[in-house]
């Protein structure tokens, strides 16, 4: 008898969904960024209304780092897959491509584990994050607390 065994993104989903739920209301009553750790990932997250962003390092959930990711829902619903997305720290810009699930993998695009060590840096000393998608929602949430939560060292993209 051969036994199924889910996808790697099932269990991701499902990992992000689990630790998400402690961070969801970390954050929530914090107002501001909490992190959690669990399977080999460290995550931060904070929301802003009925939006949200979660920051998912791989720090051991697989062999290359390659997992290190970032979600993001805007009113309720995650964003678009397969489009562009632009995450904008006190009027500097950085542009991201998602993935098929809406989600950005750092290691998956060329030039992306770069720009995420700079997203990582101005996450921390920035005051606003604006995200928008491709489909013209936006959010925006405020960085206050996030230099207490993120590692001033961003967390592994790739092999290292």
């Amino acid at each position: 008898m051969m036994t199924r065994i889910a996808p790697l993104g099932t269990v991701l989903f499902i990992l992000t969904l689990s630790l998400s739920s402690d961070l969801a209301t970390a954050a929530q009553h914090a107002g501001t960024w909490a992190s959690g750790s669990g399977q080999g990932y460290t995550e931060f997250r904070t929301e802003s209304g009925a939006s949200n962003i979660t920051i998912s390092c791989d720090y051991g959930a697989s062999i290359d780092h390659s997992r290190t990711s970032v979600y993001v829902e805007i009113d309720g619903k995650p964003l678009p897959a397969n489009s562009v997305l632009e995450f904008k720290v006190d009027g500097q810009s950085l542009v991201f491509p998602s993935d098929s699930s809406g989600g950005v993998f750092f290691a998956d695009c060329v030039g992306c584990a770069e720009k995420f060590q700079e997203l990582w840096r101005l996450l921390r000393e920035g005051r606003q994050l604006e995200i928008a998608a491709s489909d013209g929602r936006h959010a925006v949430f405020s960085l206050k607390g996030s230099s207490q939560v993120m590692p001033k060292v961003p967390c592994p993209v790739g092999p290292e």
